[in-house]
């Protein structure tokens, strides 16, 4: 491994004033102990090793860390908070770029108050109840992160950890995944830009992945908003194999869109393997696409899956105003609406009216031997109209 870091809590002490009448002539201030990373790089190029492990702590990355080696980790974190700051550079080519494997508790807040005391005085706690150095990994990204191989991910995190994706970009190769958030209490949002490449023969590519009921944000409150997934051929935007989709991926209150969304070929805006899920105005109104291919969709419902288009739906201005999702300068031309594959069902829901200029806009199909047909189930109002 290139850097362990083990920090503990500690109060630092200072004596300004040891002579007068001050009653304050003694501050202990709080810090927590780490390894701060100014420059330059570290290497990574042995089988399973780790280019940093913070264990417990504080930590921050100002310049390279590349893992090369098989099964090799940029950064690895149980517990405390690290920063990859501004032209800081974590990347992976053959394993995860960024893991997350929380064992902490606590949130993230600010250092337990300094403590004063007298020049008279002996006994005093300078114990703590803000145990910063043992709260659950939290990472903050403001500058790079890339994993290369299939079947890998840049920013994992599970278990608990917390990680907010502020500024900079997060790239996945090929067959990799950009975000996967795991666990129920597992948090996170996005503010900045999600890439990744195509599916490949053996892996989906993924923008972000949560399986959760934790779930991420789009957005956060005090951040410029530049959220944005893009993806390449033969991918997902975002996926959910836990809870319900719109629980899961959740929009803050910042400016409109609440998520920049562009696709390659054959890519699919969100894919459902399970469970029953809606898709409202809470989606529609807080994506736009900024990029479409061709064969593009805007919910797939495979297996077992149960998904309802909730929201009125117009893909063309001929008949009136655009969905908030498309545009007049990116409409959806080879473009479904709702695709059903191996006994999942799509639905336009009750009350919803669908006003449709596309060649296909819900389609059934059959992709898997060992599963029926998809079902698709109209329950609105789908008007078909011919492009102006």
């Amino acid at each position: 491994n290139g850097i362990v870091s083990e920090g503990k809590d500690y109060y630092r002490e200072s004596r300004p004033d040891l002579s007068g009448t001050n009653s304050y002539n003694r501050t202990y201030t709080h810090e927590v102990g780490g390894v701060y990373i100014e420059g330059g790089n570290i290497n990574v190029t042995g089988t399973n090793s780790v280019g940093y492990a913070l264990i417990t702590g504080e930590g921050s990355n100002a310049g390279t860390i590349a893992a090369t080696g098989t099964g090799s980790v940029g950064l690895y974190a149980e517990k405390g908070r690290f920063e990859n700051k501004s032209g800081g550079d974590i990347s992976s080519s053959q394993s995860h770029a960024v893991y997350l494997n929380n064992k902490g508790s606590g949130a993230w807040s600010s250092y337990a108050s300094d403590i004063h005391a007298g020049k008279d005085s002996i006994n005093f706690n300078l114990s703590t109840t803000n145990n910063v150095a043992e709260i659950k990994a939290t990472f903050e990204n403001s500058g790079n992160i890339s994993s290369v191989a299939e079947g890998t991910v840049s920013l994992y995190a599970q278990d608990g950890a917390e990680f907010h994706h502020n500024v900079g970009t997060i790239t996945a190769g090929n067959g990799g995944i950009g975000v996967y958030s795991k666990g129920s209490s597992t948090t996170g949002d996005v503010s900045s830009i999600v890439t990744v490449g195509n599916g490949t023969s053996n892996y989906t590519a993924i923008g972000v992945y949560a399986d959760n009921s934790g779930g991420v944000t789009f957005g956060r409150t005090g951040i410029t908003n530049n959220a944005a997934v893009n993806v390449g051929n033969n991918a997902i935007a975002l996926y959910t194999s836990g809870g319900t989709f719109e629980n899961v991926f959740k929009y803050a209150s910042v400016t409109n869109p609440g998520l920049k969304v562009s696709m390659g070929n054959n890519s699919a805006l969100t894919y459902f393997g399970s469970g029953t899920h809606s898709i409202t105005g809470h989606t529609l109104n807080n994506i736009k696409f900024t990029s479409l291919g061709s064969n593009n969709v805007l919910v797939y419902a495979d297996k077992v899956a149960v998904a309802t288009l909730n929201e009125s739906v117009n893909t063309d201005t001929s008949s009136g105003t655009i969905s908030p999702i498309f545009s007049s300068t990116i409409p959806p031309t080879d473009f479904t609406l709702i695709v059903a594959s191996n006994t999942g069902t799509g639905e336009i829901g009750s009350g919803k009216t669908v006003n449709s200029h596309l060649n296909v806009t819900m389609s059934a199909s059959k992709s898997d031997s060992s599963f029926d047909g998809g079902k698709v189930k109209n329950s609105g109002t789908l008007n078909l109209v011919t492009t102006a």
